[in-house]
Parts: structure tokens; sequence; C-alpha cells
């Protein structure tokens, strides 16, 4: 999507090789960094501010479940700020969904990049592989290289939620109301970053779009 333009009745949309589209109600799920641009003739998101991001990557890797002699209990852990350590968090997938993973291996899945320490993430797969296993072992003891490893970049695409975000949230989404009556906004941008929170705010905008639309109907 390049351009949404309002219209005497409804809106104009624009996508990426310039087709256009007419709906009378939108409901974006989109990194709000992206949202902006679609206005791009107004400019009244410039004075709310932005909602920072941070790139990071995800490293999952398995093992035989030999492969680790000093194991740690739970089902992860995150990494403080504080600490001397490139990781920030580590996941046991294999304890969190068993039915993920063969009965004889291990599959973890830890987290390298946050905000301001971004620069880990551009390093080549093997090198971010080879970070998150030294630190790893600072902490347990793993005997064996992985047999499979897979890393995942996400680029400028973890909100941060600094102070005042449910504030300027809200700003974001009374303009919405205000300016572009029925066009409404929704995802991790705003209420969460967990898989769970971002299919509720698709369900929840789902509903708030046809209930928009019932009520243009109606009065129609």
């Amino acid at each position: 999507m390049h351009n949404i333009s309002k219209q005497a009745r409804g809106y104009e949309l624009t996508v990426s090789n310039q087709e256009k589209l007419h709906a009378d109600s939108i409901f974006i799920a989109l990194p709000y960094h992206e949202i902006i641009p679609m206005f791009r003739d107004d400019a009244i998101f410039e004075e709310i501010g932005e909602i920072p991001v941070a790139s990071v990557a995800t490293v999952g890797m398995i093992f035989p479940k030999d492969a680790i002699e000093k194991d740690i209990k739970g089902s992860g852990f995150v990494v403080s700020r504080n600490e001397d350590f490139s990781m920030t968090a580590c996941s046991w997938i294999h304890r969190k969904w068993p039915h993920t993973v063969p009965d004889d291996k291990i599959l973890l899945r830890a987290f390298v990049g946050r905000r301001k320490e971004e620069s880990i993430v551009d390093l080549a797969d093997k090198a971010i592989e080879e970070t998150v296993l030294n630190d790893l072992n600072r902490i347990m003891t793993i005997n064996q290289a992985p047999e499979y490893t897979m890393v995942t970049r996400w680029r400028n695409s973890i909100p941060q939620y600094t102070v005042g975000h449910v504030q300027r949230k809200e700003a974001i989404f009374e303009e919405f109301r205000k300016a572009y009556p029925g066009v409404f906004a929704g995802g991790a941008s705003f209420d969460g970053v967990e898989l769970s929170e971002c299919v509720r705010q698709g369900k929840d905008g789902m509903s708030t779009v046809l209930n928009y639309l019932k009520g243009i109907t109606t009065q129609n």
C-alpha cells in the first residue's frame, strides 16, 4: 500500500502496482512507521511523535538431547541489559511446546539485538550462531554443535513502548477518528507484540470495521 487518500465518500487506496482501489473502511495492521507515509498529504501524525523500533534476530538451534550436560530448570530466561551478554533471551521450545520437537531432540530459540545495540543483527549467520553458543555456554554446558541452525532477522520490527506510549497510541487513534472516520489501526506497534495479542487486535479490528460499515449503511 502506497497511499490512502480521503474522498467525498470513503477512501482511495493506491497499491504497489499503482492500481487504485476504493474502500469505505480500512483496518491497517502494519508497523506505525510504515503507516505514516500512507497519509503523505497530511502532517497530523508528525506532531504525535514516533514509536521507536528495534531490529532483532532469532536463532533457532536443534541439538541431540544428550548435547546439554548442565541444563537449567524452567522454559527460558531473559537477560538484563546490564549483563555482559550479546543474547537478550532464550526459550526452551521443546519444553514450552513438546509436540513440536522429537523426543530425542532439543530446540532452543535465542534472541539477539535490542534498541541501540542492533549491529549484531547485521553479522553473518555463523557469527551470530557462535556468539549465542558462547553466551549459552556461560550459563549451561553444551558439548555438541547444533545439528541445524536458522537465523531470522526482524529489521525495524520490534516496537519499544517508551514512557507515554499509551497516550501516544490514544492520540493516534483519536486523529484517525477525527480526520479519517472509518480508518482503524492495530498490531504490534500499539497493543502488544505477542502473537496472541496481535491476533486479538486483528479480531477486534474486524469487529470495529463491521460495526462501522453497519452504521454507515443504516445512515444511508
